[in-house]
């Protein structure tokens, strides 16, 4: 998940670029980070770790300004050094060699910050005032929170996502429920937050 701030950000801090360069790797055949977030006009590297050739292939939107491309990156090859020059959020990206290899690449406007796999995050270097954070995940979309009077002092804004899944098929769910007895259903569709309630599917045997 990324978060940054969409509202309240003014001069200088809308302009500057930093200095540290975002890698981008493939490993294993996977992106790896899945999703990467950068600033407007900030350098990133794409490499390839893999002992096999990839294909980098970036889809912006053409109505943002940022202009896809399309490259090869054989086994040992150097680190192809990219920027997007307008905000958007998100780019998807694909290997046109290795169709299941997908992830993103997410460009916004000054500080910014990616979940830990806890789903923590610190957004650091923010000036003074008022702002709007805006957190974006690629299932669920975005959320946003107002933090006013963001100064010397730390704001928290806390983000929930609820996630939905369809599950079709016979089931025994033994969700801790009231029910003493696990009931057996045909199909079912199901909210459920995965940080505070915990589902167990089983699939059952035909005939029970």
């Amino acid at each position: 998940m990324v978060l940054y701030l969409s509202e309240g950000l003014a001069g200088s801090a809308l302009t500057q670029v930093p200095t540290s360069v975002p890698v981008f790797d493939q490993k294993n055949c996977v992106y790896t980070p899945h999703v990467l977030a950068m600033d407007v006009n900030q350098n990133f590297k794409v490499a390839n770790s893999d002992q096999t050739s990839h294909n980098i292939h970036p889809n912006p939107n053409p109505m943002t300004g940022n202009i896809p491309w399309n490259l090869s990156q054989p086994p040992g090859a150097p680190p192809i050094e990219k920027s997007w020059k307008a905000e958007e959020v998100a780019i998807p990206v694909q290997c046109n060699i290795h169709p299941w290899m997908h992830g993103w690449l997410v460009v916004v406007k000054g500080p910014y910050a990616t979940t830990d796999s806890n789903g923590n995050y610190t957004i650091e270097n923010v000036p003074p005032g008022n702002y709007t954070v805006t957190a974006w995940q690629e299932d669920y979309g975005t959320q946003t929170q107002k933090s006013n009077g963001c100064g010397r002092k730390t704001r928290k804004c806390r983000f929930h996502f609820q996630a939905e899944v369809e599950i079709t098929g016979n089931f025994l769910c033994s969700c801790r429920t009231r029910s003493t007895e696990p009931e057996s259903i045909d199909s079912m569709t199901m909210s459920f937050s995965r940080s505070r309630r915990r589902c167990e599917f089983a699939s059952a045997p035909n005939g029970r």
